[in-house]
């Protein structure tokens, strides 16, 4: 009771010194008895600003036990807000044609408006400039929320900017949400203590990354790579956007894959599977190994299709690049775009379709028994004419000779069977799993969703630990 009686004898001395200073009661001086005052107490607050008042609303509300939600405002003649009104978050009642729905997909959410009449209604007052209360209600007909869990409210709820600064520099090395929120909530003393959820903290990181693409990803990651040439002489990149000037192709190398190129190029294998960027486009990935069978990377390219005119100009920029030095064999996935592009640009490069990929290829289109001996016809060491006798001999076997996707197979044989395809050089690759197996590793740096700037920068960090791997081998 004294308490009490102390604490309103301090507020009526701070409301006569203001009074004479002609304005009101800033709420920060008595802000940890918020929860303590009386509507009539809290009529003589003021606030500097809209924000400050809605500072204090915040503030007050967290320590009562409840969330609030703007509900209106008017502005002046210059777009000036002069009159803010904030509710209970339980305020109103839900539209009723969301309470009768037919033929309802999904469980409906708990009800939670209850209309509560709870508010705050702040305005501009000329004579003392500040922020006055017009009207405050503290009357909730509604069961307050304790203090543990309060905060899980969502007006209560945000990621503080160094917490947000700090997840999107782990972000950017590849940790994933999950595993950021853990660590703040082990530096915080526990989840309880974080002001915020693991969804909101992924989705402060997307309102980040949309922010980016907004103010031009395109020319962000451009700006990227013409710093990186400008500190890198030997860095190559070139560009091609469309008639909306949108970037619908774009290659880069640096100077070590292209001396890594110089000494181990013979055999290019060219993979585009991978997509992990927010425009779900091909990352072409440009290939080879050395002679301790270490992968290298020769480059890259982010391409906005997968046509034959996109292909010829991924591997004519390639060659430019290279010093227009072509291999001496190309391993593809198979995709025919890629291949009419390859006997177009580098006719004197032998073909070579990815074994795996066939072979998964094989699983899709025919039977189990075909598959098994598919894999004894494609490493057969044999003469030209004893392959076609073989293989129709199979055919027959596992009665696949009106089997389209066979007869395809077949045409293309000199690609795929060992017995066409001996004396030349590949440096023993049959596939592309070389490449592919970078693409597993790569997961944990090139997240899908990923605008082009981060994933430049990313792709950067993933050559890295590529290139550090092969100094361990």
């Amino acid at each position: 009771m004294e308490e009490m009686t102390a604490h309103v004898d301090e507020l009526e001395q701070l409301s006569n010194k203001s009074a004479k200073l002609g304005g009101g009661i800033s709420w920060r001086t008595i802000v940890d008895r918020l929860d303590k005052l009386s509507s009539d107490e809290i009529q003589v607050l003021t606030f500097d600003s809209i924000e400050d008042a809605r500072e204090f609303y915040l503030c007050h509300s967290k320590m009562v036990g409840f969330g609030i939600r703007e509900r209106d405002e008017k502005k002046d003649r210059k777009g000036i807000v002069t009159y803010k009104r904030w509710v209970c978050n339980r305020e109103g009642f839900r539209n009723s044609k969301w309470l009768n729905l037919v033929n309802r997909k999904k469980e409906a959410k708990r009800l939670t408006r209850v209309g509560c009449l709870a508010t705050i209604i702040v305005q501009w007052n000329k004579d003392i400039q500040k922020f006055t209360i017009k009207r405050f209600n503290m009357d909730h007909n509604h069961q307050l929320a304790n203090q543990e869990f309060v905060q899980f409210l969502r007006s209560h709820r945000s990621v503080n900017p160094a917490d947000l600064e700090h997840a999107i520099l782990m972000h950017g090395v590849g940790i994933r949400i999950p595993q950021i929120v853990d660590l703040q909530a082990y530096q915080a003393g526990g989840h309880n203590k974080m002001g915020y959820t693991e969804k909101d903290l992924r989705n402060a990181v997307d309102q980040f990354h949309r922010n980016a693409l907004e103010v031009g990803d395109a020319s962000q990651v451009l700006a990227y790579l013409d710093g990186r040439a400008n500190g890198e002489p030997k860095f190559f990149y070139k560009y091609v956007v469309d008639v909306e000037k949108r970037l619908i192709r774009l290659f880069w190398t640096d100077s070590q894959s292209r001396l890594d190129y110089q000494c181990f190029g013979d055999v290019l294998v060219f993979d585009s599977t991978y997509r992990t960027n927010a425009y779900r486009k091909p990352l072409v990935i440009l290939a080879g190994v050395n002679h301790h069978y270490v992968t290298k990377i020769f480059g890259c390219a982010l391409i906005a299709d997968e046509t034959e005119d996109t292909y010829k100009w991924v591997l004519e920029t390639f060659l430019e690049a290279m010093e227009k030095k072509a291999p001496i064999s190309v391993v593809t996935d198979g995709d025919g775009a890629m291949r009419n592009a390859i006997k177009a640009v580098i006719p004197s490069a032998r073909h070579r379709l990815c074994a795996w990929h066939l072979k998964r290829n094989v699983v899709t289109h025919t039977n189990k028994g075909f598959v098994l001996d598919f894999d004894v016809a494609m490493d057969m060491i044999c003469s030209h004419e004893e392959f076609e006798r073989r293989w129709h001999l199979l055919v027959e076997k596992h009665n696949l000779r009106d089997n389209q996707w066979v007869v395809d197979l077949y045409n293309k044989r000199e690609k795929w069977a060992a017995a066409f395809l001996r004396g030349h050089f590949f440096a023993g690759m049959k596939s592309t799993q070389r490449s592919e197996q970078l693409n597993a590793t790569a997961h944990k740096y090139l997240q899908f969703k990923m605008l082009l700037y981060p994933f430049a920068h990313r792709f950067e960090l993933f050559l890295s630990k590529v290139r550090r791997n092969e100094h361990k081998e």
